[in-house]
């Protein structure tokens, strides 16, 4: 979600899940995060960066649980499709994760943004 201030300066937010299995072991993290966003171009194609700060929760079954804040940087490129909907042909982003340490982690997304 994002609240736009201008047509190129927002303040976005995130909240994702991650989920798997390994040698038997479930796992969940879940984040939330939220800080600016600049758009470069817009209509059809609009480039953004951003930089969010919030935090996480995980959890492996029979084990333990962790949270702790995080840091997300990058940007994507969304093609809107019409004035409500756009496919985020791509988003890229550096994790860095605190708790017991520092993770190092990057992922990379694509999906449906709905406009309201």
């Amino acid at each position: 979600m994002a609240f736009n201030f201008t047509d190129f300066i927002a303040l976005a937010g995130e909240v994702g899940g991650v989920y798997g299995s390994k040698h038997g072991t479930s796992w969940n993290l879940h984040d939330f995060t939220l800080g600016p966003r600049i758009t470069f171009l817009r209509s059809p194609v609009d480039v953004y960066v951003h930089g969010l700060l919030g935090g996480y929760v995980s959890h492996a079954s029979g084990c333990c649980s962790n949270g702790n804040f995080e840091l997300a940087a990058g940007g994507g490129v969304d093609l809107n499709l019409n004035p409500l909907l756009s496919w985020r042909i791509v988003q890229g982003d550096y994790l860095g994760l605190a708790g017991g340490g520092w993770t190092n982690g990057f992922r990379l997304q694509t999906g449906l943004v709905f406009k309201f």
